[in-house]
């Protein structure tokens, strides 16, 4: 215990001490890097440390992905072409390093990791400090109109020396009041960070500013109102102009428009004339190897061979194309472009989706890491950001802390998968929920909507499904308008259908985890929710949405699982899934009475069973002979029979077959009704049985009793929801017969159930075995149980829980 303790607080002191180091100490910031990296692999000795960091790398594949991307890419080039060389792999190979370091890092207390900020502060107070005393000491400057010091250049130091003060104010906590003296120390080290730059003279380094300005001010509370806004945006508009009118920023923009004079007169030999070259050659060093490029560390040899075939003038042969993107480009081709922006994206997505957050401290890491990530792209733009050792290692180093402090923090507040409330600043006055699936997903959706309008009555919520399912929407009375769109479309159609719902929702909800309904939501919300598979949570999903709900699959029921996106919201959720209808017209209403006038199939108050005969699939599907028995036993004790099922050919046949083998007189009305209508009659209905189909999710919705036949389906999931069954509890166990509410799940025999397979073929026109031995007799006894009929006396119930 002592011996962690003590590890514990030698890697916070390095986590401090790197940024505090960077510009004051050579070396120091790399001594702190391999301080950590030698604790990360004491840590990663045990077995379960192993299985934590497995856990931390699931989490964040994208991120780690990003770090290892460039190494790996130069490792291939020495490999397998040998045309880079080991010292350019150096500053890289920090990147990959600093993966195990995450590992360890994410293991710390968030108290430890919070510390950081201070090294921020320190880093800016030292470089100001030391811009203090050359300004009064010039003999010292090392450059005589530019401020750097004795191993780093001017424009990495200031670059550095302004990021460092970002960070120190940046890194002032969101969400509460901070304290007075805290305040006044990270400003003055803002300041003095910034003197240290305005010193440099670094340029370039300047156009990082507003997105460091947004990095200071996003998240803060105070900004919500307009005139705070305004306020800030005119503070900022001044301290610009009276920064603008000094001396050296005069000089250095001054400079640029020499330059570009210079330039449009034909003279190249200025600073900007020899970087648009120096581009240019590397954009035509890449176009004669586009692949792997010429080779990391060989950019000099390959412009100097240039200059010789006067391709390029001699002036501009350097090691650098003082550019990130232009030296990646020339020097390791299109591989080398991607892992790029792999790194630059990787290591941006996990503070860009937390920035967020309703709790200030993961806000204010998440804003810290974005800029250290956003600054370090700005950077690259006009100088070799990455290729030095030390800025390498305060990059890899940093983001690694900064996000393992996030995932602290989480930890510590119980913030899993970033699934705490969204704050909404109003109550949504228009929502889209998504769920491009098949009509029993889309009808499982509805206890959301329901709950959403509930808590919401002026909430105007539409909802986007494929063609073809729409019906089991049906006058619902939660929804305005019920948007379908097909399944397969050319391109044309598919951007017609994004931008008729582009950013026109305040709240959109991707309903299902699918990446139809997260696109969707994407393109329609300007707040946005979803469910992912618990399982395999998808990168993209946390990049599109503010918040994500995990769908535990094979632990509970598709309703409980999507409701938990009412929790998201703060909505409370209600579990009665809205069946469809036929709505209040009188004429429609008469046209559909007029159906159940066909005597001898139905006489004038004869209790009514429906039965839907033939789900999609020949998996799910029970016999024509036991069909056929069972509604003879129903017409055998009073009721009328009716069947109902989908318009497609196959159903109307093998209804017909089953009508054929009853021998008796059947109200057949496959094919003729509207989901809505279907609703209607089973609502009439005493008794309805059905397969593991949408019919019979909507017989369950209309509290009618109804008996379900399940086979190789999990119930645990695909169970028919019964009516006002309570939301905290899961009404079915995965094996086992028994009645839950108004719904009888009546499950195959079998060893196997549920295998949740496709049939016993593996397809989904096999048959299941567990269904084909189902014997009508277990229907039959069923169905007189809960009609009160004696069953009989050869069948028996058969419950399979115990």
């Amino acid at each position: 215990m002592r011996t962690n303790q003590l590890s514990a607080c030698v890697a916070t002191l390095a986590v401090v001490l790197s940024p505090a180091v960077m510009l004051s100490i050579r070396g120091g910031t790399g001594y702190c890097f391999f301080v950590i990296f030698a604790l990360a692999l004491a840590y990663l000795v045990k077995a379960e440390h192993r299985r934590r960091a497995a856990a931390l790398f699931r989490e964040h594949r994208l991120f780690v992905l990003g770090l290892i991307a460039m190494p790996a890419a130069i490792l291939f080039q020495i490999a397998v072409f040998r045309s880079s060389t080991f010292p350019a792999l150096d500053p890289f190979l920090r990147l990959a390093l600093v993966v195990p370091s995450f590992f360890y890092l994410g293991s710390l207390a968030c108290r430890q990791l919070r510390l950081v900020q201070w090294g921020f502060v320190a880093g800016a107070l030292g470089a100001g400090t030391w811009a203090i005393y050359a300004h009064f000491h010039p003999a010292v400057w090392v450059d005589p109109n530019r401020l750097g010091n004795s191993f780093i250049n001017p424009i990495p130091f200031g670059d550095t020396a302004l990021l460092l003060g970002f960070l120190s104010i940046v890194s002032i906590t969101r969400g509460k009041p901070a304290r007075i003296l805290e305040v006044a120390i990270k400003i003055a080290a803002f300041l003095l960070g910034g003197y240290a730059s305005y010193l440099s003279g670094s340029r370039g380094g300047w156009i990082a500013v507003p997105l460091l300005v947004w990095t200071t001010v996003g998240g803060r509370h105070w900004l919500a109102g307009r005139r705070a806004r305004i306020t800030l945006g005119c503070a900022i508009v001044v301290f610009l102009v009276a920064l603008g009118s000094t001396s050296i920023v005069r000089e250095r923009v001054d400079a640029v428009v020499s330059d570009v004079t210079e330039l449009q007169q034909g003279n190249i030999d200025t600073s900007v004339g020899l970087r648009l070259e120096l581009w240019r050659a590397s954009a035509l060093l890449y176009l004669r190897q586009p692949a792997f490029g010429v080779g990391r560390g060989r950019l000099d040899e390959a412009l100097n061979e240039l200059a010789q075939r006067a391709e390029a003038p001699r002036s501009i042969v350097n090691s650098g194309a003082h550019s990130d993107f232009f030296s990646t480009l020339s020097q390791m081709g299109t591989v080398g472009v991607a892992a790029l922006l792999l790194l630059y994206v990787g290591t941006f997505t996990p503070f860009w989706r937390n920035r967020l957050s309703a709790d200030g401290e993961i806000a204010t890491a998440s804003y810290l890491g974005l800029a250290v990530v956003g600054s370090t792209i700005i950077f690259g733009l006009t100088i070799d950001a990455l290729t030095l050792v030390m800025s390498a290692a305060f990059f890899a180093l940093n983001v690694a802390t900064l996000l393992a402090w996030i995932e602290a923090r989480k930890r510590e507040i119980g913030a899993v998968d970033n699934s705490n409330t969204l704050k909404l600043e109003r109550p949504p006055r228009t929502i889209l929920v998504a769920c491009p699936r098949r009509i029993g997903d889309v009808l499982l959706v509805t206890p959301l909507v329901r709950s959403m309008k509930t808590q919401w009555p002026e909430a105007m919520i539409d909802m986007i499904v494929f063609r073809g399912t729409e019906g089991a929407l049906e006058h619902n009375p939660d929804l305005r308008r019920v948007i379908s769109v097909a399944q397969h479309v050319p391109l044309r159609e598919r951007i017609a259908d994004a931008a008729r719902i582009w950013r026109r929702y305040d709240l959109a909800c991707a309903a299902t985890d699918s990446d139809r309904a997260l696109i969707y939501t994407w393109l329609a919300g300007r707040k946005r929710i979803g469910l992912v598979n618990a399982d395999r949570v998808k990168w993209f999903a946390r990049v599109m949405l503010h918040r994500i709900a995990l769908d535990r699959q094979l632990q509970a029921h598709v309703v409980s699982n999507t409701l938990e996106l009412a929790r998201l919201v703060g909505v409370t959720p209600r579990g009665e899934v809205v069946a469809p209808g036929i709505g209040p017209d009188p004429e429609r209403r008469v046209q559909f009475e007029a159906r159940f006038n066909a005597p001898p199939a139905v006489l004038p108050g004869q209790p009514m069973a429906v039965l839907h005969l033939r789900p999609m699939h020949k998996y799910k599907q029970w016999t024509v002979d036991d069909w056929a028995a069972t509604i003879r036993w129903l017409r055998a004790h009073g009721f009328a029979v009716a069947l109902c099922g989908g318009p497609v050919q196959a159903e109307r046949a093998y209804a017909g077959q089953v009508v054929v083998t009853a021998g008796e007189p059947v109200l057949n009305l496959v094919g003729e009704l509207t989901l809505g209508e279907t609703a209607e009659m089973i609502r009439r209905a005493k008794i309805f049985i059905g397969p593991d189909t949408g019919t019979t999710h909507v017989a369950a919705a209309c509290g009618t009793l109804t008996i379900a036949l399940f086979g190789p389906t999990d119930p645990v999931r695909w169970g028919p929801w019964p009516c006002n069954w309570p939301v905290g509890e899961q009404p079915w166990a995965r094996r086992g017969s028994g009645l839950h509410g108004n719904v009888y799940l009546l499950q195959g025999e079998s060893n196997c159930v549920p295998c949740r397979q496709e049939g016993c073929g593996r397809h989904t026109e096999s048959t299941s075995d567990c269904l084909t031995g189902l014997p009508a007799s277990r229907v039959i006894a069923v169905a007189a149980l809960l009609l009160g009929i004696q069953a009989p006396t050869q069948a028996k119930i058969v419950d399979i829980s115990r």
